[in-house]
């Protein structure tokens, strides 16, 4: 027999499998027995589509591991009582929680697979959840801005004897101009290595000189350093 439920009605419908002529009869059942939906134990024919289909678990949270993540359960039968399993075994007598909306403080980093499951008057749904935790307090740091000098001293004395420039990103292009626009030195990749001589080598005078730059990025600037000997 098969026994099918037609909210409040429950059929039972003898020899189901049976040829279209040969299937019946189909008989109303009492209606203490669908009064509020619930069929007898033996009885568990009702599709889980129809009965557990409204049935969601969801996450308020951030997925950090840093912050408490809290859990809900939303439905349109009244729950009997429900028991959360967070998939944390770590975390001890604190994986589990039998409040309808509970909140967890997670182990460590990684995916978890959060089980509720709801008794309701009728009958028990399992639901399942994946969630992913993150650690928050890695951030990426963002390297120091590069800094140009305002004066060197080519002296050869060893001490600021080159024209450099702190946190430079590589690949960046880097023209020395005098002060005429004249550029007397050029580096598409600059290595910290201008020693006050031009591109043929040949010591320069003191003096203001502009500097341009272009980063890989495409971000360019300019400025001036007077070289002194």
């Amino acid at each position: 027999n098969l026994y099918y439920a037609i909210n409040p009605n429950v059929y039972r419908i003898e020899n189901p499998e049976g040829s279209a002529a040969s299937i019946g009869p189909i008989t109303q059942l009492p209606t203490s027995i669908a009064s509020n939906g619930c069929l007898p134990q033996w009885i568990a024919l009702i599709s889980d589509e129809i009965i557990t289909g409204n049935n969601v678990i969801s996450l308020t949270g951030d997925n950090c591991l840093q912050s408490a993540q809290t859990f809900s359960f939303s439905g349109t039968s009244a729950v009997v009582s429900i028991t959360w399993n967070f998939g944390d075994p770590t975390s001890g007598v604190n994986n589990s929680s039998s409040d309808l909306n509970p909140s967890h403080q997670f182990s460590e980093i990684g995916t978890y697979q959060i089980t509720a499951i709801v008794e309701f008057d009728c009958y028990v749904d399992t639901l399942t959840q994946n969630i992913t935790l993150f650690n928050c307090t890695d951030t990426i740091t963002p390297p120091p801005a590069f800094e140009f000098p305002n004066i060197f001293t080519p002296n050869n004395d060893g001490i600021n004897d080159f024209f450099e420039i702190d946190n430079l990103p590589e690949n960046t292009e880097v023209i020395i101009l005098n002060r005429w626009g004249n550029v007397v030195f050029s580096s598409e990749n600059y290595q910290n290595n201008w020693d006050g001589k031009d591109d043929s080598g040949r010591t320069l005078v003191d003096g203001v000189y502009t500097y341009k730059f272009k980063m890989e990025s495409g971000t360019i600037g300019h400025g001036f350093v007077h070289l002194i000997r």
